[in-house]
């Protein structure tokens, strides 16, 4: 789903903890046992991490559906 204001996207990610922004990106990150081996996998305070980074466009952001209405 394509979201192209500002307010909207930052109430989403204030909502879902496994949002969050670097820069005018928004990343989903989430605890995974085997991001050791993926090339979007980071390491943070002693656990590992999957990322998948949404770009913003001139067009807004393109998000998974999935994440609209998610507030864990």
């Amino acid at each position: 789903m394509k979201i192209n204001s500002l307010s909207q996207m930052e109430d989403l990610v204030r909502k879902n903890r496994s949002l969050r922004w670097e820069s005018w990106d928004v990343v989903h990150f989430y605890q995974s046992d085997t991001a050791w081996m993926s090339p979007y996998g980071s390491f943070f305070k002693g656990k590992w991490y999957m990322n998948r980074r949404f770009k913003v466009t001139e067009m807004g952001w393109d998000i998974p559906e999935r994440f609209l209405g998610r507030t864990k």
